[in-house]
């Protein structure tokens, strides 16, 4: 499947559950960009990690 298609699932179901929590009114936009920016940042770094580590 590729080295990022654990970083994209992540991205894909964190952006559906920020977008539910916005839309449920549990976070507003603001909150929302910055729970996604952490979350994708975060993804990245493991993903990163990972395929860092299983090259070695």
């Amino acid at each position: 499947m590729g080295d990022h298609y654990n970083l994209l699932l992540q991205i894909d179901l964190a952006s559906l559950n920020v977008g539910q929590d916005i839309d449920e009114g549990i976070l507003n936009v603001k909150e929302g960009e910055t729970a996604l920016h952490w979350v994708t940042a975060k993804a990245y770094y493991q993903a990163s990690h990972n395929t860092s580590t299983a090259k070695k």
